[in-house]
């Protein structure tokens, strides 16, 4: 095995190879940091470049580099095969980009190699936890015109992640969702970090204060699924509450105001699901979270988006106020 940048996805990724008992026997990055951090770690020196690497023949490639220079990466790899013993070419070149195609590693294909693009569903901060993120993780493997999902798939095994296949067409909303599920769900608790601090929460303990709730929302979510788990004021269809929270929120916070009407409108489909709130409540529920959207005038629910979230509430596959659990 071999890696092409050791940054914090690459090192991660390194190191979990190797605790799994794959010998990782060589990297190259251009970042003399990253270079420094990577062989105090893995115990071997970087490779001067992609010739060296490729010298020490490596039967995978692993272009862990930003995904801006994806395709920059795998032209200078397939250059650099034309000069080195072709023993030493690599089987297989994998990116793990999201949201790369898989087609980046064009050049690479041509030169022989099998391609596949493999892609953790998790986050990596640092290769101390990083590398134990993998285990018990999705990684989606999407395959090239030569395959590559049997090389995806047993690697994701040895890691201890669950290998689902993925695509080619479905890697950008994949990846979409995934920022949704975490990077939105970071820039969520900013936001009420934000709004408790200026309830009159210490700043300096704000977070830490509200944490435990994120996490029982977090258990709730993995034992009874998206539906079950909502709770609050949405789920029991109190009005009164939404309303207060919307004035408060236009006197103190109007440009925290337009994102809650948003969320709210998008919960109230999770709250039909629920089958607990009649169907007036329900659509009294989305004309108060629709009135005045924006303080400034622009309605960034109009047009298309309005008419689907009506018609969610309206035409409903599952009746409301039935008492009976959707997933």
């Amino acid at each position: 095995m071999a890696i092409v940048g050791v940054g914090r996805v690459g090192l991660s990724l390194a190191v979990a190879l190797r605790r799994a008992g794959v010998r990782v026997h060589a990297f190259l990055d251009t970042s003399p940091a990253a270079v420094q951090q990577a062989t105090a770690v893995l115990g071997i020196e970087g490779s001067s470049d992609l010739r060296a690497l490729l010298a020490t023949a490596p039967s995978l490639v692993f272009l862990t580099v930003p995904d801006s220079v994806v395709a920059s990466a795998s032209a200078a790899l397939a250059q650099a095969w034309a000069s080195v013993p072709a023993n030493a070419e690599p089987v297989a070149v994998a990116h793990t980009s999201g949201v790369t195609p898989v087609s980046a590693l064009e050049p690479c294909l041509q030169a022989g190699a099998i391609t596949f693009a493999f892609h953790p569903l998790q986050t990596f901060a640092g290769h101390e936890t990083g590398s134990t993120h993998f285990a018990d993780a999705t990684i989606a493997v999407t395959a090239g015109p030569r395959g590559g999902w049997e090389h995806g798939r047993d690697l994701a095994l040895v890691l201890g992640g669950r290998p689902v296949p993925l695509a080619e067409e479905d890697r950008a909303l994949y990846h979409a969702a995934a920022c949704v599920a975490s990077n939105y769900l970071v820039a969520l608790e900013h936001l009420a970090e934000r709004m408790f601090v200026r309830a009159g929460l210490p700043s300096a303990t704000a977070l830490q204060s509200f944490l435990p709730l994120v996490r029982g929302a977090v258990d709730n979510l993995a034992s009874h699924g998206t539906v079950d788990a909502l709770t609050g004021p949405l789920s029991r269809g109190d009005v009164d509450t939404i309303q207060r929270h919307l004035t408060t929120l236009h006197e103190h916070m109007p440009d925290v105001e337009v994102l809650y009407r948003i969320l709210g409108l998008a919960t109230l489909e999770l709250v039909q699901a629920r089958g607990t709130v009649d169907h007036t409540t329900l659509l009294t529920l989305e004309n108060l979270l629709r009135t005045e959207m924006n303080p400034v005038g622009v309605d960034p629910m109009s047009g298309q988006a309005r008419s689907a979230s009506s018609q969610r509430i309206e035409s409903s596959l599952h009746p409301p106020d039935t008492g009976v659990t959707h997933e």
